[in-house]
């Protein structure tokens, strides 16, 4: 039970810092410029996911 709850808490943790970040991106602004050149969202999403779990 306590490595089923670490595991959730894990999990909820990576996405309260994603959320976060998404969050700050759009307050500052700074999303446009990330568009602008060219940066892959879905293929940032999966490196950091892989990342994140190793």
């Amino acid at each position: 039970m306590a490595f089923a709850k670490r595991i959730v808490l894990f999990l909820v943790l990576n996405f309260l810092v994603i959320i976060m970040i998404s969050a700050i991106l759009h307050l500052l602004n700074i999303r446009p410029y990330l568009d602008a050149n060219g940066l892959n969202y879905n293929s940032l999403l999966a490196f950091c996911l892989v990342w994140g779990m190793g």
